[in-house]
């Protein structure tokens, strides 16, 4: 028997999921859950993928806070640029344990696969220096993209189109908020497994 495929979850479909961002990719991954749970299908993303969900959950919760402090919006995105804001700290501090625990909960619970690579493997420096130049990446989408590359991902799911554009030739490459493409991940993936 063959193993399953395995499906890799980008940043932005793990926060539509977390933060009930949209229903339509929501649901789907409910679905995929499922599968995952059944043996069906592997579901798993990055340790990358999982820094940048950090960097994005202290984000959201910082720009809530501020909204519920009638901060403006100038100041709010002003403070969230600069990081190192005193206010920013310590509103990141406050919500420390509730993401981490967020987090922590939905990739343990759903036993999500976390994949890296090593800096000592030489074909994982390659990889990255090649998406770098040959796909034109972002350090950040190399590194999730050289992650997914090394481990053998069969279907790589974003709702970034500009990546999904850049990289289809890597992956089978679906984004989970353009309705066809999400009917034909459902259609030519799900429904034959």
């Amino acid at each position: 028997m063959s193993s399953p495929p395995v499906i890799f979850l980008d940043t932005n479909i793990l926060l539509d999921y977390l933060e009930n961002r949209n229903k339509d990719v929501k649901n789907l991954l409910r679905k995929l859950l499922r599968l995952h749970r059944r043996g069906k299908i592997v579901l798993a993303t990055s340790i990358f993928n999982i820094v940048e969900l950090i960097d994005k959950e202290f984000e959201i919760s910082f720009l809530g806070w501020c909204q519920r402090k009638r901060l403006s919006p100038d100041e709010a995105y002003r403070r969230v640029r600069a990081k190192g804001d005193r206010l920013f700290l310590q509103v990141a501090e406050d919500k420390r344990e509730r993401i981490k625990s967020k987090i922590s909960k939905f990739i343990e619970d759903n036993d999500i696969l976390l994949l890296s690579f090593s800096s000592n493997d030489e074909r994982g420096c390659d990889n990255v220096f090649n998406v770098v130049y040959e796909y034109k990446l972002s350090s950040q989408d190399a590194l999730i993209v050289a992650t997914a590359v090394i481990n053998g991902v069969n279907y790589f799911l974003s709702n970034d189109n500009e990546l999904i554009t850049k990289v289809d030739s890597l992956f089978n490459c679906f984004n989970l908020r353009d309705e066809r493409q999400r009917r034909v991940f459902n259609d030519n993936v799900l429904k034959v497994l």
